[in-house]
């Protein structure tokens, strides 16, 4: 239950750049967010939320593959 209220946070109420890109700190923040994708596509696997933390995993890892517009 604590992982699904946190993976909530990040989508629905965590900073986010004008790109979409999670901002969970001024350095290293990218990394920040590939690390919460991969949060998310485990619990995805788990059961928790699967289509919808699988979507927002693959836009943070789009992103930082260059498809940041």
């Amino acid at each position: 239950v604590s992982v699904k209220k946190y993976m909530d946070y990040l989508i629905n109420d965590q900073q986010k750049t004008p790109k979409g890109l999670l901002f969970l700190g001024e350095w290293g923040s990218l990394r920040l967010a590939a690390h919460a994708a991969l949060i998310m596509l485990q619990a995805a696997d788990l059961g928790l939320t699967p289509d919808g933390y699988r979507q927002f995993a693959k836009t943070q890892i789009d992103y930082a593959l260059g498809d940041g517009g």
